[in-house]
């Protein structure tokens, strides 16, 4: 997380400059958005939509006893992975409409802010297929291609600032950047 916070402060700008910074309410997120924010004062967020998936009693196994205990909702997971509800937990299309209840107060509130999120791996994954407004099909793709895989403190950028033209500033998100931040050399897309 202090690794995280350096890169943001190296290559976005100081944690202070964004105009909110969002966290999910998780002990572990707490944690990690005070890591990435140091010293600098800022007024940290918190917000329940952009908490983890919920696993359900089918998180709480190992992937072997998973199979064994919930073969129809393992193999549905291995078919269908955006739309698969899990048992007793969500499925990610879930996770979809609490990301695009926040996309709504983010447009309403903040469509002219720096916005910053501290959130966890699976909701990052969705938030891909809402902001790029990808078809399932092509989630699929990124979903089982592991280098995207989010690793604990990657980062995700969204920007309407072109990255090698600060005078090109489009209406709406244009770029994005996805870097690993524990292993900046290995990021899909050369980061």
């Amino acid at each position: 997380a202090k690794q995280a916070g350096e890169w943001i402060r190296e290559h976005i700008g100081q944690i202070s400059s964004f105009d909110v910074v969002y966290f999910s309410p998780f002990i572990r997120t707490r944690e990690t958005a005070a890591y990435i924010c140091g010293t600098e004062e800022v007024l940290l967020t918190p917000d329940d939509r952009i908490i983890e998936r919920d696993w359900g009693q089918f998180g709480k196994f190992t992937t072997e006893d998973q199979e064994k205990h919930f073969p129809h909702t393992y193999r549905e997971k291995r078919a269908n992975p955006l739309y698969v509800r899990l048992d007793g937990g969500e499925s990610m299309i879930d996770v979809y409409g609490r990301i695009r209840d926040m996309q709504g107060t983010l447009h309403r509130e903040y469509s002219e802010s720096r916005v910053m999120m501290v959130t966890h791996g699976d909701l990052m994954n969705v938030w891909r297929y809402a902001v790029e407004r990808m078809l399932p099909e092509d989630w699929e793709v990124l979903d089982r291609d592991k280098s995207y895989d989010f690793k604990n403190c990657s980062i995700l950028q969204y920007t309407r600032v072109n990255p090698h033209d600060a005078h090109d500033i489009r209406q709406h998100l244009k770029w994005r950047r996805f870097v690993h931040t524990v292993d900046p050399h290995t990021p899909p897309d050369n980061g």
